[in-house]
């Protein structure tokens, strides 16, 4: 947070701006690339585009990928920080590979499924695709989320840590819900509109989708984006604002706790509240 980005969109490019915190990307499409620009903090990517390769780029902080394009590989690039994949695409596999950081997943494609297999850290997701089902898994660390397709619905299904999304696509609507924790989304998909919604916790965007804009809107906690697409723009926002790991996991007061529904019931967030258990405002 503590970032103005309301002028990321008025370039006139055509693309997605994923910037990362404490980074002035104004010029970011001046460049007339084609594609998306997923950037880490602290990294000068200037040249980024300069290669003349399609596709997007993500990678991770404090990282040197100026030959991540040069091998001649279709697709996208999300690398996590601090790690060499250098032959992540030598596997001639299609698709998208997102890796969690100090992780060897140098057999994720060999299982032979189609879809993009984006892993939380620290976790053993050998057997994610072995269900059968089609779609991308994004789950967060450490949940076990083997039932997470056994619905039968259709759609990714991005959740946060400790949450209860049982119901989450019971809903009737189409498209994706990838919410954060400790948020009542009941609503989200009550106001029409077409597209995801991916937001930050303790944020409330019930006014988000109002706007008559499309796209996709995945923003960081505690900011008000209320104006971030009217600016008549085409694309998504996924902005970071001084967000990590360890920070998230101490903002989770009950993380640790079994009985989390009982925990989340406390804060009055009704998804999972039981009937018999009233939430307390």
């Amino acid at each position: 947070m503590e970032t103005d980005r309301t002028a990321r969109r008025q370039t006139g490019q055509h693309g997605d701006r994923l910037d990362s915190m404490e980074t002035d990307w104004t010029a970011w499409r001046q460049t007339g690339q084609h594609g998306d620009r997923l950037d880490s903090m602290e990294t000068d990517w200037t040249a980024w585009r300069q290669t003349g390769q399609h596709g997007d780029r993500l990678d991770s902080m404090e990282t040197d990928w100026t030959a991540w394009r040069q091998t001649g590989q279709h697709g996208d690039r999300p690398d996590s920080m601090e790690t060499d994949w250098t032959s992540w695409r030598q596997t001639g596999h299609h698709g998208d590979r997102l890796d969690s950081m100090e992780t060897d997943w140098t057999a994720w494609r060999q299982t032979g499924q189609h879809g993009d297999r984006p892993d939380s850290m620290e976790t053993d997701r050998t057997a994610w695709r072995q269900t059968g089902h089609h779609g991308d898994r994004l789950d967060s660390m450490e949940t076990d989320w083997t039932a997470w397709r056994q619905t039968g619905q259709h759609g990714d299904r991005p959740d946060s840590m400790e949450t209860d999304w049982t119901a989450w696509r019971q809903t009737g609507q189409h498209g994706d819900r990838p919410d954060s924790m400790e948020t009542d989304w009941t609503s989200w998909r009550q106001t029409g509109q077409h597209g995801d919604r991916l937001d930050s916790m303790e944020t409330d965007w019930t006014a988000w989708r109002q706007t008559g804009q499309h796209g996709d809107r995945l923003d960081s906690m505690e900011t008000d984006w209320t104006a971030w697409r009217q600016t008549g723009q085409h694309g998504d926002r996924l902005d970071v604002l001084k967000v990590n790991v360890s920070a998230l996991k101490e903002m989770t007061k009950y993380q640790v706790q079994s009985d989390y529904e009982s925990a989340l019931c406390a804060l009055g967030v009704s998804p999972v509240c039981a009937s018999s258990q009233p939430c307390v405002s």
